[in-house]
């Protein structure tokens, strides 16, 4: 699904939208069951939209969190935020 670039600059700049930080998460296999768990949470609670943070670093985190959001069957699109270390994701 396309989702116009106007639909994620909105959600960034929305400060009200649920976040998940995962950058300080030790181990990447905790943070992907962490993620795994608020998408459930969050699709349970009608939440559409929703800010992943997995910060700069080596990039580790990034790649992981990126595809497992890729592959998810509850994720419609998901997009990095302009403003880096983050995406932004539209359940």
């Amino acid at each position: 699904m396309k989702v116009p670039d106007s639909a994620f600059l909105a959600a960034d700049t929305d400060p009200h939208l649920p976040e998940l930080d995962l950058h300080g998460v030790y181990l990447v296999s905790d943070a992907l069951e962490e993620l795994e768990k608020n998408l459930y949470w969050w699709t349970q609670h009608n939440i559409r939209c929703a800010r992943v943070i997995h910060g700069f670093g080596s990039g580790v985190l990034a790649d992981a969190v990126h595809a497992t959001l890729t592959n998810h069957p509850l994720i419609k699109a998901w997009q990095d935020a302009p403003s880096g270390g983050n995406c932004i994701v539209l359940l």
